[in-house]
């Protein structure tokens, strides 16, 4: 048998180490906390950057669609291009727009 004082010095180191196992355990829910925050802020940002990327896409494909050019002259042989020639050369543009709008989804 133990004789009881070192009993009760074993009793104390237990209760300290359970206080610090606790203390572990709220430093541990708190930066799980932080992590969490940190992530969902990371996404929104992320969120954010596709818009904006959504946005810019459109932008492009809008200006492309309706630059101008200079008028075509028959010594060069180049034609004016058509509606149809306006909307195939905004094709793309629009493809990565409609990805991109179907990654918010």
């Amino acid at each position: 048998m133990y004789p009881s004082r070192e009993l009760n010095r074993l009793a104390e180191r237990r209760a300290i180490i359970q206080a610090r196992i606790e203390l572990r355990r709220r430093d541990c829910i708190v930066a799980v906390r932080d992590l969490r925050e940190s992530v969902e802020r990371a996404k929104a940002w992320g969120r954010v950057l596709r818009a904006f990327t959504l946005a810019a896409t459109i932008g492009s494909g809008i200006k492309r669609l309706f630059r101008s050019k200079p008028p075509a002259s028959p010594a060069d042989g180049r034609k004016g291009r058509s509606a149809a020639g306006k909307i195939l050369a905004w094709a793309p543009a629009a493809l990565k727009a409609i990805r991109l709008a179907a990654s918010f989804v």
